[in-house]
C-alpha cells in the first residue's frame, strides 16, 4: 500500500504546482453541490462523500458541499443534466463515473463531452471476479467454459461489461451482458449465487469486499485493468490477478497492432480518465480552476489519505483539465477510427441503437 500510496500522490503533488490560484473566485456563505451519476450507497456515492469534506475545506471561502445522487440513462443523465440544465457559475461540479466511453461512442448526442467546463479526472482500476466453477484460470480457458458468461451490469451498456466482451472476442469466447443491476452489491451477489457467471467491481469496492467474496468461495478475481503508468498499465499488489492487457500480451501476441486489440485498448485507456469533473459549458476559468485546486489539494491531504486508507481503498491520482482533456481527445481519436468503430458496432451493438 505505502508504495501504490507514494506513485498515486506523486502525481497529483506535481500538478500543484502547475495549478494557479484561482482568483476573485469566493463560495464563503454559500452552497454548492457535487452531483454524482450513479444511485444513493454506490461505489460514486462513497467515493463523492468520502472527497467532498476536503474539497470544501480547500475551496475559496469554504462553503458547505452538498453530494446530490442523480442516476439515469446508465449514468449518462447526469452529463445531460450539466450540459443543459446547469447553470455556468461554478455553483454545482458532476463526479460522473464511467461516463467517457459511453458518450465517445455513442452517436445520438447533439454536442461533445469536451463541450462542458472540466475541472479534471481520476483513473478507476476494475476488477473482473468470475465463478469457480467456470474453470477459468487464463484467458484461452474462455471459449470452453461449461456454463454461459453472463456479465452482471448496470446497463447493455457498462463500460467494464463492453471492455470484457472486446477481451473476450479476442479469445473467441461470447459474453452476454446482463443489465439492470442498480449498485455493485447486488452485482456481486448475483455472480456469488450463480445468477450470473461474470461481474466487475472498481477495485475500491473489491478492497471493501473482499473478505466476504471470498468466505463465499464461489468467485475469484480473474483479471483487473491495473493503474495507468504512462506507458500501459501495473497491476495493483493487493489484488491477486494479472492486467488484462498482459494476458492479451502473453496469450494472443498476434492481436498486437490490429483494430480489436486498439478497441481494447481504448476501452483501457478510458479507465485513465474514468471519473471525470465536469461543469456547464461555459462556466469561467476562474470557477474551473477554483474546483481543479480544491480537488487537487483534497486528494493529498492527510486526513483524506487516511481515510481512504482505512477503508481499505485505493488513493487515485488526479488528472487536471489540461491533462483530462488530452486523455479524451485521444479517446475520441480512437474510438471514432472507422475500422475501430466497425468492430464496436458488431461486438456493442447497443452503443449504436
Amino acid at each position: 500500500m505505502k508504495l501504490r500510496l507514494i506513485a498515486a500522490l506523486s502525481g497529483t503533488l506535481a500538478m500543484l504546482s502547475t495549478v494557479a490560484a484561482a482568483a476573485d473566485v469566493d463560495f464563503a456563505g454559500k452552497t454548492v453541490r457535487i452531483v454524482q451519476n450513479y444511485g444513493a450507497g454506490g461505489s460514486t456515492d462513497l467515493f463523492a462523500r468520502t472527497i467532498a469534506p476536503f474539497i470544501q475545506k480547500y475551496l475559496p471561502g469554504e462553503p458547505t458541499v452538498v453530494v446530490e445522487p442523480k442516476p439515469g440513462a446508465a449514468g449518462i443523465q447526469a452529463g445531460i443534466y450539466m450540459h443543459n440544465s446547469s447553470k455556468p457559475d461554478g455553483m454545482e461540479i458532476c463526479l460522473c463515473n464511467s461516463m467517457p466511453v459511453r458518450w465517445v461512442t455513442v452517436n445520438d448526442f447533439e454536442f461533445d463531452l469536451r463541450d462542458l467546463a472540466i475541472a479534471g479526472s481520476h483513473p478507476v482500476n476494475t476488477v473482473v471476479l468470475i465463478r469457480d466453477e467456470m474453470n477459468v484460470s487464463k484467458p484461452t480457458d474462455l471459449a470452453s467454459t461449461p456454463k454461459p458468461l453472463l456479465f452482471s451490469a448496470t446497463s447493455p451498456a457498462s463500460e467494464n461489461a463492453s471492455r470484457f466482451v472486446v477481451f473476450a472476442d479476442i479469445f473467441g469466447a461470447k459474453v452476454n451482458i446482463i443489465g439492470g443491476y442498480q449498485l455493485a452489491g447486488n452485482m456481486v451477489q448475483s455472480v456469488t449465487q450463480g445468477e450470473t457467471t461474470v461481474t466487475s467491481l472498481n477495485s475500491d469496492y473489491y478492497a471493501v469486499q473482499s473478505t466476504a467474496i471470498a468466505e463465499a468461495g464461489t468467485v475469484k478475481p480473474f483479471g483487473q485493468v491495473g493503474v495507468p503508468n504512462g506507458d500501459g498499465f501495473d497491476p495493483e499488489p493487493e489484488i491477486d490477478a494479472p492486467t488484462f492487457d498482459s494476458m492479451v500480451r502473453e496469450y494472443a501476441p498476434e492481436v498486437l497492432g490490429t483494430p480489436k486489440y486498439k478497441l481494447f485498448s481504448a476501452f483501457n485507456q478510458a479507465a485513465a480518465a474514468q471519473m471525470i469533473y465536469l461543469l456547464a459549458p461555459g462556466t469561467p476559468q476562474e470557477y474551473v480552476d477554483a474546483w481543479q485546486d480544491a480537488i487537487a489539494k483534497a486528494v493529498v491531504d492527510p486526513d483524506y489519505v487516511k481515510a481512504v486508507v482505512g477503508m481499505e481503498a485505493t488513493v487515485r491520482p488526479f488528472t487536471g483539465e489540461e491533462g483530462t482533456r488530452k486523455m479524451l481527445d485521444a479517446l475520441y481519436e480512437g474510438f471514432k477510427s472507422p475500422d475501430v468503430e466497425a468492430i464496436l458496432r458488431q461486438l456493442a451493438p447497443v452503443y449504436f441503437k
